[in-house]
């Protein structure tokens, strides 16, 4: 009930919308079947055009790589046609799916295309964000970690503050000036 309330506040702040979907609870969440075709219902009733997940890497709580991999699973499960439990609600493709790691561990291998999302502009509201979640912040300096990392991806991209995203596929560009400036100043 506690966690709910501070998601809930978290989301009035944004001016957003919140639904709980029941995926087994806290430590219980397991990747199946049944839970990923309820993500892709929640997809297809909300439409989005960017899904943002947990990675799905395993060095982290077992509850963020579950909903990860079931995320990326929804998000296809959502634009297929011939799934009977889905039948009556249009199908939607998902346009970027998108992975983020809460802790640096459990960033994929270095070898992963990282995007770096800046969000210099909205770092005040991101920790005012952050600490809507008082639960998250009792055995963790979590707030101090979280900053501290998007300090230092900020700082090597030019930034004041930025965000890691991992894309789960790869993108496809008409045209060489699609593609976005690198973190790389040259």
């Amino acid at each position: 009930d506690e966690r709910e309330a501070e998601a809930r506040a978290a989301a009035q702040l944004l001016g957003a919308q919140i639904e709980f979907l029941d995926l087994g609870g806290d430590c219980r969440i397991d990747a199946s079947s049944t839970n990923a075709l309820k993500i892709a219902r929640q997809i297809r009733a909300t439409m989005p055009n960017v899904l943002l997940a947990p990675v799905s890497s395993p060095n982290q709580h077992p509850d963020h790589a579950a909903v990860g991999a079931m995320c990326r699973d929804a998000a296809r499960l959502a634009r297929y046609g011939g799934i009977t439990e889905l039948r009556e609600l249009k199908r939607h493709a998902v346009e970027q799916c998108f992975g983020y790691a809460v802790t640096p561990g459990a960033e994929p291998p270095s070898g992963r295309v990282k995007i770096r999302v800046d969000i210099s502009t909205h770092f005040a509201r991101w920790i005012e964000l952050m600490e809507c979640h008082r639960t998250q912040l009792r055995t963790r300096r979590y707030i101090d970690l979280q900053t501290a990392r998007a300090r230092l991806l900020g700082v090597e991209a030019g930034v004041e503050h930025a965000q890691a995203l991992f894309p789960t596929d790869d993108f496809l560009v008409r045209s060489l000036t699609q593609v976005p400036q690198s973190v790389r100043l040259f």
